[in-house]
């Protein structure tokens, strides 16, 4: 009986500290989710002439247009700052739509591109105008070689004093460079996804030099990267072969561009120049392979692995 009432008790004492522990884990989940002071309920970038962007990356250089919309809520006594990292075209980043009390459109600042107001509960329709910097994704290496590497630029960044965000809008950079590669390389994808029935060491070897030319690309060789595209045929892929001819033709120039991918996709930048030379040197054998081709009378392989040399000896600069 005694332990009966000892087990009821317990069993109480437990349901009643559930209950306790689901109120303060509520009533935390509720305060956390309405300290939303200010927050950004509408966004659009577009180009001068009224284009939305939508989320395509942005050109280095060009200059765009920023609308947004944002909502204070009640009893935030900060002030707030608004912030871009574009670079002013005109005499000033900011324009107010409609009226705001929290602005005094007679002293602020409207040509800096971080400016500070006073929070009133309500809506603010702003629109902010500035350019990407030209130089944005050019990065120069040790030897002053030119490399192009895509990033995000802050649009728009809402803070509080003491450097507390708020919220921030970014969108991706790229260049005339960046941009043609990206078109080439999804050519190139397409077009080995429309011939993976071509012989298996030619797809092979094309499948090689487009993951060249990505990891390329992915550290800053732009240019390096779209003549490697450049190099793969757009028609004309050799179909599978039975004579023994075609097929030391095929695995010969296979494992001499397989070298050659090799040193782009390991070396660094600190090897820029080692790479080079062993391109040079592999371009130069494959003038012995595209002979050999012609002695088999096979013109158009020939053709196709001197393209393949001309665009390495490209790279190496010669």
């Amino acid at each position: 009986m005694v332990t009966n009432k000892r087990f009821t008790r317990t069993l109480f004492f437990i349901t009643l500290l559930s209950i306790m522990l689901s109120g303060v884990l509520v009533g935390h989940r509720t305060v956390g989710a309405q300290v939303v002071p200010i927050k950004i309920t509408s966004f659009e970038v577009t180009t001068l002439d009224g284009r939305s962007v939508g989320t395509q990356p942005l050109m280095a250089g060009a200059t765009y247009q920023v609308a947004f919309t944002l909502e204070i809520a009640a009893g935030v006594k900060d002030n707030v700052t608004l912030k871009t990292g574009l670079t002013r075209t005109g005499d000033r980043f900011w324009s107010l739509s409609g009226n705001y009390s929290g602005i005094n459109v007679n002293t602020w600042q409207p040509g800096q591109p971080e400016i500070t107001f006073a929070t009133v509960e309500g809506k603010v329709q702003m629109k902010s105008q500035g350019s990407v910097p030209q130089d944005f994704v050019r990065v120069t290496g040790p030897s002053g070689e030119i490399y192009h590497i895509g990033k995000p630029i802050s649009l728009l960044r809402v803070s509080l004093p003491g450097g507390r965000v708020l919220e921030e809008k970014t969108q991706e950079v790229i260049d005339k460079p960046i941009e043609t590669y990206r078109a080439l390389l999804g050519d190139k994808q397409k077009l080995l996804a429309e011939n993976s029935t071509a012989d298996k060491r030619y797809v092979d070897l094309v499948t090689a030099m487009v993951a060249a030319s990505e990891a390329e690309a992915n550290q800053g060789n732009v240019e390096g990267a779209t003549n490697l595209l450049e190099a793969i045929p757009q028609s004309g892929w050799i179909e599978p072969q039975q004579s023994s001819a075609y097929q030391w033709i095929i695995v010969g120039a296979l494992a001499l561009i397989s070298v050659v991918l090799l040193l782009i996709l390991l070396r660094s930048r600190s090897e820029l120049e080692f790479a080079k030379r062993s391109v040079d040197e592999e371009a130069k054998r494959l003038e012995v392979l595209a002979s050999r081709a012609r002695g088999i009378g096979d013109v158009k392989l020939s053709e196709e692995i001197n393209k393949v040399r001309d665009n390495l000896e490209g790279m190496s600069g010669r």
